[in-house]
Order: C-alpha cells, then sequence, then structure tokens
C-alpha cells in the first residue's frame, strides 16, 4: 500500500497544484464575463455551459448571484405582446426547477417540449444541439445524471457558435486530473479487497483443517474481516477534492479504522454470545484460554473495547484534519 502511495501520490500532487493555480486564472476570466454580461440571455448561456461542463463548483457563489438575479419574472422578456411564449426559451431547461405554484414556469414547459418537437421532427436543427435537444426530451437536464451529461458536452461545445474556448480547456483538463485521482482511489480499494479475499480464505482453511484459534488469532483475523477497511476506502472514492490523498491513504490502514473494527466484533461477538450461547467467538477463546466463565470474559472484552475508544478519541484529537475519515 505504501508503494501504491509513493508510486501515485507526488504527480497527482503536482497536478493537482498546476490545476489549482490554472483555475484560479480562469476563475477571474470567467468573473469578468459575469460582471461586462448586460445580457440575461447571455449570462444564463454562460452558466449553462459552466454546469454542462462540470466545473460549476468553482464558480458556485457567481453562479449563485447571477441566478439570484434571474427571477422568474424575468421570462416575461420572452413573451410576446399577447403574453405567449415566443422562440426565445425553446432551449431552456431551467424551467424544469421549477417548484409548487409557479404557473409561468409551468407554462415554458409545455411550450419548449411542443416546439422542440416540432423542431427535430422539422429537422430545423444541427449538430450538436440537435443531440442535446434529443436527450432533454427524454431527460429533461436538472434531472439528469450530470456526469453523464458532462462527458457528452466536452465533445459538444466547441463545435457551438461562441463557446470559451478556456472555460473548454479547463473541464477537459479537470476531467483528466479527476480520472487520474479516481484510478489512483480505485488501485487502493482494489488492494483491499484483495486482501480481504486473502482474509477469508485464511478463516476458510482454519474452518476446513478444525484448526483451535487462539483468542488473539481471534480477535485479529476476525476484525479484518468485518471489511471496516474496504468500507472506508470504497466509501470514500468519489468524494473527489472533499477528501484529500492523505486521508484517503490513512483510511486504508490507520489505527483508529482497525479499532473501529475491533469494537464492533467484540460488541458483536458478546452480543451473539449472550443471545446464543456457545458459540465460535472471541468470547468463546477468551474463556477456553485460562478457562474463565462468560462474566471474566465478557469483562475481559468490555475493558478491550475501551482501550479501543480510547485509541479513536486520541484520533480526533490528533488527526482532526482528516475528519471524517476517523468519524
Amino acid at each position: 500500500m505504501a508503494q501504491l502511495a509513493r508510486g501515485l501520490g507526488p504527480p497527482l500532487r503536482r497536478s493537482e497544484e498546476w490545476m489549482r493555480q490554472r483555475a484560479d486564472k480562469i476563475k477571474e476570466k470567467v468573473h469578468t464575463l459575469f460582471r461586462t454580461s448586460g445580457d440575461v440571455v447571455a449570462r444564463m448561456n454562460l452558466v449553462d455551459a459552466i454546469q454542462r461542463l462540470g466545473v460549476s463548483h468553482l464558480f458556485n457563489k457567481v453562479i449563485s448571484t447571477s441566478l439570484s438575479d434571474i427571477h422568474a419574472t424575468t421570462f416575461n422578456i420572452f413573451k410576446g405582446d399577447d403574453g405567449r411564449f415566443i422562440n426565445g426559451i425553446a432551449d431552456e431547461p431551467s424551467a424544469y426547477l421549477l417548484v409548487h405554484d409557479e404557473p409561468e414556469l409551468k407554462k415554458a414547459i409545455s411550450f419548449s417540449r411542443h416546439h422542440l418537437k416540432s423542431m427535430m421532427q422539422c429537422g430545423n436543427l444541427k449538430h450538436p444541439l440537435s443531440d442535446q435537444v434529443k436527450r432533454t426530451l427524454h431527460l429533461p437536464l436538472p434531472r439528469s445524471y450530470k456526469r453523464v451529461e458532462t462527458l457528452h458536452y466536452l465533445s459538444e461545445y466547441g463545435k457551438e457558435e461562441g463557446h470559451i474556448s478556456f472555460l473548454l480547456d479547463l473541464a477537459k483538463s479537470l476531467r483528466i486530473s479527476d480520472n487520474q485521482r479516481e484510478m489512483y482511489r480505485v488501485a487502493y480499494a482494489k488492494k483491499e479487497f484483495q486482501k480481504l479475499s486473502h482474509y477469508f480464505l485464511q478463516e476458510a482453511e482454519w474452518s476446513y483443517n478444525n484448526h483451535m484459534t487462539s483468542f488473539e488469532e481471534q480477535v485479529a483475523l476476525s476484525t479484518k474481516t468485518l471489511t471496516m477497511q474496504l468500507l472506508c476506502v470504497s466509501t470514500t472514492v468519489g468524494w473527489g477534492d472533499a477528501i484529500s490523498n492523505e486521508a484517503f491513504q490513512w483510511a486504508a490502514g490507520s489505527s483508529p479504522v482497525t479499532s473501529c473494527a475491533k469494537i464492533m466484533r467484540l460488541m458483536n461477538d458478546i452480543t451473539s454470545f449472550k443471545n446464543n450461547g456457545d458459540i465460535a467467538s472471541t468470547v468463546e477463546r477468551y474463556m477456553n484460554e485460562p478457562k474463565v466463565i462468560s462474566e471474566v470474559a465478557f469483562a475481559k472484552l468490555d475493558s478491550l473495547i475501551e482501550d479501543e475508544w480510547r485509541t479513536m478519541n486520541q484520533a480526533h484529537y490528533e488527526h482532526h484534519q482528516l475528519l471524517p475519515v476517523v468519524q
């Protein structure tokens, strides 16, 4: 595991640092676009492109501010003198973000779907807009799986008239960086799965050979087969920037993770023994070695549980920056 971290960690750190510097420069350019654009439709298109390209997390504040300025009453600019919508709203998917008691957006949805279907049937839409409309009619953008839409849009945005090249470059670079990070973390998950398979095989061999394990052996192996390490690693694979690589590596083999598994194992064995009697468990193994009664074994395991809780508490103080991994 350490070798894996050494092999993949440094390049990722360099890549992430480069991406942060590049993102800061492009973020300023995007902020400038928002500040200098007085056209509502242009700002809506900019927000749409940023979100579809999967980089909206870099511009949350400016997007929120911009959308706050574009109230539902803004749809009045898309209406004619008779109060009916005109074609300008036909490609606006934000209408699907309506909540209760928003009749204007409900009308916009009906209008949009009717005209988009008509335009598709007449063959009036060119690629890539035709593909985008087809996907939207099947599943509106706000309800789609964002990552899949991003993959589509990365190949389409550069073909749109008036596309912003530096925004597309940023999105592509982020996708490469995300793929590297995920490959790095998936490699950890695969390693943990291989180790878990080995632990299960060891249990099967002991059972087949009628091997009478010691208390220490039983605790060590049954703690590992609880899958706590694999669970910690696999559940954080898709967290992205929400968890650092250091925290991810730490989750794969830290003492608090092992302590958590031991607590679960010992508490489970105590409860199972009380409910089911004489079964193969850490309680039964401890009772057999010094030949003690169950109450003595319970007291011993309770003291071990308390020790493991203290190990976890210590981790909260010493490694609080790695939370929520230790929570």
